[in-house]
């Protein structure tokens, strides 16, 4: 919001909040840094976490992450601060830290727990607690007295305003209790003289409480991470595949191809061996070696394998999710450097690195340089047991300026947009939304928000691909006043790959199954432009070609479309007059009859006849036809005139303002002889001499062929 108030809406404004987390992620690798080794090692690790390609790379995206890596190192450093829980304003401030962090985002924790552990372990807070458990503990009635009255006016004040939501939520009323009990146990532990034990549970307490205010009120987090983590009961049947060396080396090959670059990647590993050859050598044991190593060296490198271990033992794997141990890696590189013996090598090895990732960063960065030094997405070379690589760092999230997948080519946003507005504004509408039939990495509905945010405030966008749905509702389209539609989707069901063709190779001869589907779409819509993409696709522009006003009672059309969906049944066939019924109609109706926007040529209603059993004619009411014109009511008259004479109407009822006609279409030709004599004189004039309805299994709503025979006995005089 702050950024947005100096810069306006845009997503650039958006990702600019990145400048205050780099602020804090620098600064606190510095602190760590400075912490294990002194500022020149603290120094060190910030300018080669600069040059990380995926730390500058996610700075320019609007992903959690970036906050993410910041929370992670902020948290560390304040850990390490707290000098083993001694400082209690250190220790809270960490407490703090830690639960923002969690709120940050749910991985946070992976991150956490293994600088944290280390922390305790180093601290010895768990053989001070055994002993202070195995030692009658004295409870400080008081200080419990004020936190439990403390805790409950703490949570009280959100709750009381909130009650009514908060029982919409799975926990309930519940929730009251559970907030109480840990705001009071922090309260609590904060009211504890100062000393390690007490202070580390004081942070601890306060960043549980912190956290609970999501995790608790939105618990279900519990489902969604076993799914997207360990895909129990996932649709997709995603399984950890513990078998297969990809799983154990994904997030290795992410970290050198994409996060480094497979150069500086190499010289991190050499480097890293010859600063472990040297502290083996000056030791003289691995023991006394890793005895050497300081508290901040373990949590750092805790920091990196916690993490590896527990991202690699689950099904999320994504580069992205990678990112918060650059600060880490970046510092064991520092070290690591600073510890080769050669002050003149260490150096000119650092410049080397400094002058390679000032090189790659404009390469990364800057289309002219990247086109001086010949980079492109083709430059990979294949690597016997890596698999392919790239002398710079590439990969989805490392765009290159203006090529491949950042080509302006795709950024057709804004062109669409501005004709919807336009429209929009010319047919007088209070709103107009969009359909999106496309889902890319450049073409989502995400690409559309911050400009309709910043621009468009009377425009919507919707998605239409649900990468869970087997197909595509077709239906929900006509609610859309416009449409894109592209052949080409990311995760697309077979289901929905053959709407979108039969969308997109629409005929109006076409009257079964998806022909019927296609014809509809092509009735109601109307290509507006195209865009040609710079990878061979295109995205189709359509608007629809019907409308009604924006008073109309659109409720008069659902309730009637919902009710036909009942009583319709496969045979039966929807006449819409006018046309412009079915933008409202349409997507309320989920029955299996084809619909048709009011056919007016003999040789079509003859089609539509001969293919139904049932016809039902939908006539819309007055406002409907002023929106549409004067030729709809001649329309309406002609269709309802052919209907009169080749149809057999069966019923005429109202529903609100609509009125419903259903016609019988399918019919065998009228008997030549009564099966059933009845001879029932009216009056002396005239005789039902009979009538015949052929012998068969009729249903509710069925339409009967019922003949009957008259003669006339005496001349009728009126």
């Amino acid at each position: 919001t702050f950024m947005y108030h100096l810069f306006g809406w845009s997503s650039d404004a958006a990702t600019m909040v990145n400048v205050v987390y780099m602020a804090v992620l620098l600064v606190a690798t510095y602190g760590i840094g400075q912490r294990w080794g002194g500022r020149v090692q603290g120094m060190v690790g910030v300018v080669l976490l600069s040059y990380f390609p995926m730390f500058y790379a996610m700075s320019r995206h609007f992903y959690l992450e970036f906050a993410l890596t910041a929370m992670v190192a902020l948290s560390v450093w304040l850990l390490l601060a707290s000098h083993g829980f001694q400082r209690r304003g250190v220790s809270l401030l960490f407490g703090l830290s830690l639960g923002l962090g969690l709120l940050t985002k749910r991985t946070f924790a992976v991150f956490a727990v293994g600088p944290v552990i280390v922390a305790i372990l180093g601290a010895g807070l768990l053989p001070l607690m055994w002993r202070r458990l195995r030692q009658q503990h004295r409870i400080y009635w008081k200080r419990l007295f004020l936190a439990l009255v403390g805790g409950l006016a703490v949570v009280g004040l959100w709750y009381l305003p909130n009650r009514e939501a908060v029982q919409t939520l799975i926990l309930g009323g519940a929730l009251l209790f559970f907030w109480w009990a840990l705001a009071a146990l922090a309260i609590y532990f904060l009211a504890l003289p100062p000393a390690p034990l007490s202070n580390a549970l004081a942070s601890f307490s306060l960043a549980a409480a912190l956290a609970s205010t999501w995790y608790l009120a939105r618990v279900e987090f519990v489902q969604r991470m076993v799914l997207y983590g360990y895909g129990v009961n996932d649709p997709r049947g995603r399984t950890l595949q513990l078998g297969s060396l990809d799983t154990y080396l994904f997030y290795l090959r992410r970290l050198a191809n994409e996060h480094m670059s497979f150069l500086l990647f190499g010289v991190f590993l050499a480097v890293l061996a010859v600063a472990l050859v040297v502290q083996l050598r000056r030791h003289g044991s691995v023991r006394q070696a890793l005895r050497s190593i300081r508290l901040e060296g373990w949590v750092v490198v805790a920091w990196v394998a916690g993490a590896y271990v527990l991202l690699t033992f689950s099904i999320y794997q994504e580069t992205r999710a990678f990112l918060p141990v650059l600060p880490a890696i970046a510092l064991i590189f520092g070290a690591s450097l600073l510890k080769i013996p050669w002050r003149g090598v260490r150096w000119a090895l650092f410049a080397l690195v400094v002058v390679f990732g000032l090189l790659q960063f404009s390469a990364l960065s800057n289309e002219s340089v990247r086109q001086k030094l010949g980079v492109s997405e083709d430059t990979g070379v294949e690597l016997p047991g890596w698999g392919e690589t790239t002398l710079f760092a590439q990969g989805g999230y490392l765009e290159l300026p203006d090529e491949g997948q950042t080509d302006r080519g795709y950024w057709i946003q804004p062109d669409i947009l501005q004709r919807m507005e336009s429209r929009r504004q010319l047919l007088g509408r209070e709103l107009s939304s969009l359909g999106l039939v496309a889902r890319t990495r450049q073409i989502n509905s995400g690409a559309f928000i911050y400009l309709i945010l910043a621009e468009y405030p009377n425009l919507r966008v919707e998605g239409m691909l649900d990468r869970y749905e087997e197909t595509l509702h077709y239906q929900h389209l006509f609610a859309h006043d416009y449409l894109a539609l592209k052949r080409v989707n990311a995760g697309l069901n077979p289901g929905q790959e053959q709407v979108i063709e039969a969308f997109l190779n629409a005929s109006s001869k076409d009257v079964s199954g998806l022909e019927a589907t296609s014809r509809l779409f092509a009735e109601a819509f109307e290509l507006e432009t195209s865009y040609p993409l710079p990878d061979g696709d295109t995205v189709y522009l359509y608007h629809q070609r019907f409308s009604l006003p924006d008073d109309y009672p659109v409720e008069y059309l659902t309730n009637l479309a919902t009710d036909l969906s009942g009583q319709t049944r496969k045979g039966d066939a929807i006449l819409l007059f006018p046309p412009g019924l079915v933008g409202s109609f349409v997507p309320a109706y989920d029955g299996p009859a084809g619909l048709y926007l009011a056919p007016t040529s003999e040789e079509e209603l003859a089609a539509i006849a001969g293919g139904s059993e049932r016809l039902f004619m939908i006539i819309g009411d007055g406002a409907a036809y002023t929106a549409a014109g004067n030729s709809a009511g001649e329309a309406q008259e002609k269709a309802q005139a052919w209907l009169s004479r080749y149809a057999y109407l069966a019923g005429h009822e109202w529903s609100d303002s609509l009125q419903v006609m259903t016609y019988g279409a399918v019919a065998p030709q009228p008997a030549d002889v009564p099966a059933v004599e009845i001879g029932a004189s009216l009056g002396d004039e005239v005789e039902l001499v009979g009538f015949d309805l052929p012998d068969s299994i009729w249903d509710p709503g069925d339409v009967l062929p019922l003949t009957l025979f008259w003669r006339g006995v005496e001349p009728v005089g009126a």
